[in-house]
């Protein structure tokens, strides 16, 4: 569905704030989370129109800004914006219709995070940072209906990671910052542990009292919308985008219609 704009063009803060979220994708690609032309982050719109999802067939790498995604409703119409959505449109739908305190929705299929997803070991933390992800169990497809979309929401709960299971990993946070670090944070501790699970050597890990004492005191707004930590990333990604890095686009990757 290409340029069927039921809706208004989004305003200059709008527009702003849809960059950022373009800068998100583009930082997820460079910390592993890039998988060809698949995967995708979702924003809700702040007009209460449904929300804005990375456009169908660039790479997360090849958003450029606001241009690169579509507006739709939560029933899955789109309203506003050049180039096809996701069919696995429903993971944000579900999710933020069912968690209002979430504003911003992943899912990637990262290399580490996509293997731990078929393991059946939980997903511990060697630094004890986050008690284990939910996991999806119903089904390795496509989640691309309402109902595996209200079927993934009610797995994830209140948390802010899910695995699905064989397929790959889901992320939110009520801000950019917050669900860009919850999905990078996933991908290390999965690396971390599929470290440890090779390793001849013998492991400690925290108990359930000292985990749930370093979520208290790393959990809260200071932490997950920390503005010294998305500056780092967004130095990182300015210094790869300075050296060429080849999974960054340097322009759009087509004409899209700008207004």
């Amino acid at each position: 569905m290409d340029g069927h704009n039921i809706a208004a063009a989004p305003g200059a803060g709008l527009k702003a704030e849809l960059d950022k979220l373009a800068k998100g994708c583009r930082i997820l690609e460079i910390h592993g989370h890039g998988d060809r032309i698949y995967g995708h982050l979702a924003m809700r719109d702040p007009e209460g129109r449904g929300f804005w999802l990375k456009r169908h067939a660039i790479s997360l790498g090849e958003v450029f800004d606001w241009c690169d995604f579509v507006l739709l409703d939560l029933d899955g119409e789109q309203l506003y914006g050049d180039g096809r959505q996701h069919s696995e449109w429903p993971i944000h739908a579900e999710i933020l219709r069912a968690r209002p305190d979430v504003n911003v929705t992943g899912h990637t299929h990262p290399f580490y995070g996509t293997i731990y997803s078929a393991a059946e070991e939980p997903l511990r933390s060697v630094t004890g940072i986050g008690a284990p992800p939910p996991r999806f169990e119903d089904t390795l497809e496509f989640i691309d209906t309402p109902a595996l979309g209200r079927a993934l929401a009610a797995a994830l709960g209140q948390a802010n990671t899910v695995f699905l299971r064989n397929h790959g990993i889901v992320y939110c946070g009520a801000t950019i910052e917050g669900a860009v670090d919850a999905g990078i944070r996933m991908e290390e501790k999965c690396h971390q542990m599929l470290t440890v699970a090779a390793a001849d050597l013998r492991f400690t890990w925290p108990g359930d009292e000292e985990i749930a004492a370093k979520v208290r005191s790393t959990g809260g707004p200071r932490y997950r919308n920390n503005t010294a930590l998305w500056d780092f990333y967004l130095r990182v990604l300015a210094r790869a985008e300075a050296q060429g890095d080849p999974a960054l686009s340097h322009a759009r990757v087509e004409n899209v219609k700008r207004v």
